[in-house]
């Protein structure tokens, strides 16, 4: 009996660390996304702003500010602030949605890494808001300065320090309660001989 209550215990907490491990890894590597659009549509067009907004942010050029809607004056001077700080942005883009009735609005989705001086982040969804303003495609809002931050940076570094500490914390108490129950078991198979 106390065998199987030994490999009772054994299979428990080897599946516990299995389960513990396997969750935190989705967490960190599951994604929605589909495939973005290849036809010359409205929707091609939105990805072809954003598109082309990255790849000035990525060649330093003096264009970048264009694809902004000048009329959103908040984040038309964030981009102009922040923009000199990037030295190389990539990206890759995952899903255009049609978020207006009449086809003139989309959400544009990515994945992207980026780079600065004293700064680096990597695998971080980002979306951009793409509106037609005066008959050409312009970003009217975008979670995309927010998460290269260095606050946002910051916090992200924390978190991953979080998660690397549980998965550290989960493995070695698995350990120590496996050794436990070990010695109980031998210390109680040397009691009865």
């Amino acid at each position: 009996m106390k065998r199987n209550c030994f490999k009772f215990l054994t299979i428990f907490v080897i599946l516990f660390l299995i389960t513990g491990f396997s969750t935190c890894v989705k967490a960190l590597t599951t994604s929605t996304y589909t495939t973005a659009p290849t036809s010359y549509s409205n929707e091609y067009l939105a990805e072809s702003t954003v598109v082309n907004f990255l790849d000035s942010i990525k060649y330093k050029s003096i264009y970048t500010i264009n694809s902004i809607d000048s009329n959103n004056h908040e984040l038309y001077n964030q981009a102009r602030d922040r923009l000199q700080s990037f030295e190389d942005v990539k990206y890759e883009v995952k899903k255009v949605s049609k978020i207006s009735p009449n086809g003139d609005k989309f959400k544009v989705e990515i994945k992207f890494s980026a780079e600065g001086v004293n700064w680096e982040i990597g695998g971080e969804k980002s979306y951009f808001i793409v509106e037609s303003v005066n008959g050409s495609y312009k970003i009217t809002e975008t979670d995309f300065f927010d998460k290269t931050s260095t606050e946002y940076i910051a916090n992200l570094a924390i978190r991953i320090i979080f998660i690397a500490f549980g998965i550290v914390g989960l493995i070695l108490g698995s350990i120590i309660i496996t050794v436990v129950v070990i010695v109980i078991v031998v210390v109680k198979n040397n009691k009865k001989k």
